[in-house]
């Protein structure tokens, strides 16, 4: 199933009538079902295409999914009520903080949280209540085992009962935003409340440069789509803002992404979005070439031979993660004592061998790679 085809089903499952996805659905191969499907529960949005389907009547063959409904109803349900204790826990200290990605989306934007598989809790927390908060967190029974990293979008992951926390306190993929311009674009759900919600524009834009992590080859394109046509549904969004938004943070627009999915998109909302056809046309061929890039080999040639990511900065920032003594000691399995000698061994051999890695990507560059680093820096417009 080529990209055409793939964007032009899930269209039709999102914004067809019953009608028309019985109709296309009968119109595909048995086989060509059969990988939407299997790439569907790959990207983690079997749920949604499970509910389109049942309610378009089409519900032979789909037993085991209906059992996967289920299981993610009561795995939503769970969420919800674990995550209202831990918005209390915020509340009542009166921390900032705002829901962000999978868990804002779930239970905020998409009609059911059924609807919108997540794994862990992304929470951006206002700057000047960053530290006191993880305080509180670590006081209240989270733990983390992980260093944290000073120069990252977020703290530590931290866990309690099951769940996985990223304590945020900045957006990804923001570089060069500083958290005050962020926060101008955030406001409390209600007045006076210490929870807050991202403004429309800012959590396309959020979606858009989260897509945008590992040179655009990590983020699921089917959960990217479904998440920007319920965004787009939001009260209060406006193509114009997200322009404006863009603009003001000097980062890549998200209608220029997302037009390059015109299969997807009902003509009317891709006229909306007043795109950028050349960048449009860019973004398009990335995602066509993606899947080569994602290897981690290709890569890890994207960012050292990118001069936007191979910097003295971005090598002191992986030496710290890569080279710690906390992390040595976990991959290696010694305790958290003793075994100096064997840890500064370890460590020594970490550098040395990132540092040939970093050498022979200088020296072995392959064209492919460099190609769809160029396309990506004329779909962002960063090659002026």
């Amino acid at each position: 199933m080529d990209l055409h085809e793939f964007t032009r089903f899930l269209g039709t499952l999102f914004y067809g009538a019953s009608e028309e996805v019985v109709s296309l659905w009968k119109e595909l191969d048995d086989d060509v079902r059969e990988e939407f499907l299997k790439v569907c529960k790959r990207e983690g949005t079997m749920p949604f295409v499970y509910r389109k389907l049942y309610d378009a009547g089409l519900r032979d063959g789909l037993e085991k999914l209906e059992a996967q409904n289920v299981r993610q109803n009561a795995f939503a349900i769970g969420n919800q009520m674990k995550f209202g204790s831990f918005c209390a826990l915020l509340d009542g200290h009166g921390i900032r903080y705002v829901p962000i990605k999978g868990i804002d989306l779930a239970f905020r934007i998409y009609p059911s949280p059924a609807l919108r598989s997540f794994c862990d809790w992304d929470v951006l927390i206002h700057w000047e209540d960053f530290f006191k908060a993880v305080r509180i967190l670590l006081d209240n029974g989270w733990t983390t085992d992980e260093e944290p990293l000073p120069e990252h979008f977020h703290y530590s992951i931290m866990r309690k009962d099951g769940i996985c926390l990223e304590p945020h306190w900045m957006l990804p993929g923001f570089n060069g935003a500083t958290p005050a311009q962020i926060w101008q674009f955030i406001h409390p759900a209600k007045e006076g409340a210490c929870r807050h919600i991202l403004e429309p524009a800012l959590n396309m834009l959020l979606l858009t440069r989260h897509a945008s992590r590992g040179f655009y080859t990590v983020m699921p394109l089917s959960r990217m789509l479904l998440d920007a046509a319920y965004i787009i549904q939001s009260d209060g969004f406006d193509w114009q803002k997200c322009r404006e938004l863009s603009d003001a943070l000097n980062l890549p627009c998200s209608a220029d992404l997302l037009a390059a999915f015109h299969e997807f998109f009902p003509k009317s909302v891709i006229d909306d979005m007043h795109a950028d056809a050349d960048r449009v046309d860019a973004y398009r061929k990335v995602f066509e070439q993606r899947d080569e890039m994602a290897p981690r080999s290709n890569r890890d040639n994207l960012v050292f031979n990118h001069a936007n990511h191979f910097s003295l900065a971005w090598i002191c920032s992986k030496i710290k993660v890569k080279c710690s003594g906390k992390l040595m000691r976990k991959v290696h399995h010694l305790p958290p004592k003793g075994h100096n000698f064997k840890v500064l061994g370890y460590m020594l051999k970490t550098l040395l061998d990132n540092a040939l890695h970093c050498v022979r990507f200088q020296f072995k560059r392959n064209p492919a790679v460099l190609d769809y680093a160029e396309l990506i820096k004329k779909a962002e417009g960063t090659s002026k």
